[in-house]
């Protein structure tokens, strides 16, 4: 029992589904959704890889300005990094 057929597999999910058959074995699929086009499904996935990727780049960002103004603060007050560690 599965809530959801997408959370058993991703992908080849007939395969299992025939495996369960040959079994013997009931797959029940509680949630079932309608099915998706390919076309959907590869937008989907591309969306998802996209926001990984840009979530990378602004966190890099965001890394490399707080450093610089925690570096900025340093040199402010007189601290060297030097005498950081």
């Amino acid at each position: 029992m599965v809530s959801y057929k997408d959370r058993l597999m991703r992908f080849a999910t007939q395969i299992l589904e025939q495996v369960c058959t040959a079994k013997n074995v009931e797959l029940v699929v509680l949630n079932e959704r309608p099915e998706k086009k390919f076309e959907e499904v590869v937008v989907e996935d591309v969306l998802s890889v996209l926001t990984v990727y840009c979530a990378k780049i602004y966190g890099r960002r965001s890394h490399e300005r707080r450093k610089k103004r925690q570096n900025k603060k340093r040199t402010s007050t007189g601290v060297s990094n030097s005498n950081k560690e």
